[in-house]
């Protein structure tokens, strides 16, 4: 929220006055949810991209624009974008019960919409542990999160290469 604040000042824009809104990936769980009313707290308006069967509980009786897809279509996350103004990107995907592939392809997508929707600014919720980050922490067991962890570091590299502005946040969780 700071960076978007952040962002929206240097632009002399203010998030109430724009028309603009912000794109959250992964909007019906814990964190996004979190972030979705944060968003809302500040005065953006928010578009949350969901699965068909998403429970949308946590967002209930929020102000917020739905995009129904599937983020391991490109064409539907490229749906996301069309005439809807997006400026900003927030990824707070989580990879549930999906294989090890989740990020980077899910990364993929986003970073082909956003370019190709004229989004400038991608938020990523990382997490410790992530890509070369999991070289710092030498006495953790990450166990079976490992080859979870290379995943969000590769996808988190496709960001870094894409050419877009990029902010990492991360989470603090292990």
């Amino acid at each position: 929220l700071l960076l978007l604040s952040a962002a929206s000042s240097q632009a002399g824009n203010s998030p109430a006055a724009s028309e603009s809104k912000v794109l959250v990936f992964g909007g019906t769980g814990q964190l996004g949810s979190a972030i979705v009313r944060e968003l809302l707290t500040a005065g953006y308006p928010v578009v949350v991209f969901v699965r068909p069967s998403s429970d949308r509980s946590r967002l209930a009786g929020l102000n917020v624009s739905y995009v129904t897809g599937d983020i391991f279509n490109a064409a539907q996350v490229m749906a996301a974008f069309d005439g809807k103004d997006i400026r900003t990107v927030v990824d707070a995907t989580a990879r549930g019960s999906a294989d090890d592939e989740f990020y980077p392809t899910a990364m993929t997508h986003i970073i082909a919409g956003a370019k190709a929707g004229g989004v400038q600014q991608i938020i990523l919720e990382g997490s410790v542990g992530a890509g070369d980050n999991v070289n710092q922490f030498p006495q953790a067991n990450f166990g079976r999160m490992r080859s979870t962890l290379a995943a969000k570091g590769r996808a988190e590299q496709l960001l870094i290469d894409s050419g877009m502005v990029v902010t990492k946040e991360d989470d603090g969780r292990m």
